[in-house]
């Protein structure tokens, strides 16, 4: 598992490739924290390049998007892997947070608001 991380259009764009299993979804929620920009007005979570994620990597997601929103900045993810988001569907994640098909259309959700 890999993570990077950058600034588009004032909106945190954190990139997650390879896999996220049980061993290392402790490092995962600690790199996608540690990514966060206090001056970011938004927060995309891009797992275009993503092949596997555990339920151990769900909850670090749900963690960080609480802590999101107790920030008062919004979150959302965007290209998620076919598999990965049938899975998120039918944990109900999607009724807590936003899913697109794309990282530019997650990022100009942010910018017109």
């Amino acid at each position: 598992m890999n993570i990077h991380s950058c600034i588009e259009s004032n909106v945190q764009v954190v990139e997650a490739t390879g896999r996220v299993d049980s061993e290392n979804a402790i490092n995962f929620e600690e790199k996608l924290r540690n990514s966060l920009e206090h001056s970011a007005t938004g927060f995309v979570l891009d797992l275009s390049e993503l092949e596997y994620m555990a339920s151990a990597g769900m909850r670090a997601i749900l963690l960080v998007a609480k802590e999101l929103d107790t920030r008062k900045i919004q979150f959302a993810l965007a290209a998620v892997p076919k598999p990965i988001l049938e899975v998120l569907k039918i944990a109900g994640f999607l009724q807590l947070m936003e899913a697109f098909p794309s990282r530019e259309e997650a990022i100009d959700r942010f910018i017109q608001q």
